[in-house]
């Protein structure tokens, strides 16, 4: 048994250059393999990083599994997959999730209900830690 310890990007590219969430709008789903293969399990902690330019409405951030690729189970998630919190004006990185279940297939949203402004370069990674 072997324990390795990684990074995973979910949204953007890496913790400077993200992705540009207009106001009432959410990113996009991109499925990305966890794991690597059908035979390790793996733990994570979730990790969203973002630029704000007003300081009211809320981002909620959704983490998705995938039994296999290209189906994930949206209309399940649970509360714990789920969280809600208040951006800044300015930039901000805060860990979501720690140690969450992750499997090998997953996706991430993030909506944008900032009241009439736009966050940019958002980011979403996992540190995973995964069992083979």
């Amino acid at each position: 048994m072997a324990v390795a310890r990684s990074s995973v990007v979910m949204l953007g590219t890496d913790d400077t250059t993200g992705v540009t969430i207009a106001t009432t709008a959410t990113s996009a789903d991109t499925e990305v393999d966890v794991l690597g293969n059908n035979t390790s399990l793996g733990y994570g902690n979730v990790f969203v990083k973002y630029t704000g330019t007003a300081a009211a409405g809320t981002l909620d951030v959704e983490v998705h599994h995938h039994r296999i690729t290209a189906q994930d189970y949206k209309d399940q998630i649970p509360v714990e997959l789920k969280r809600t919190f208040v951006p800044i004006n300015g930039t901000e990185k805060l860990l979501v999730f720690r140690m969450i279940p992750l499997s090998r297939f997953m996706s991430v949203t993030v909506k944008n209900n900032a009241i009439g402004a736009s966050v940019t370069n958002v980011f979403v990674g996992i540190e995973l830690f995964a069992v083979s």
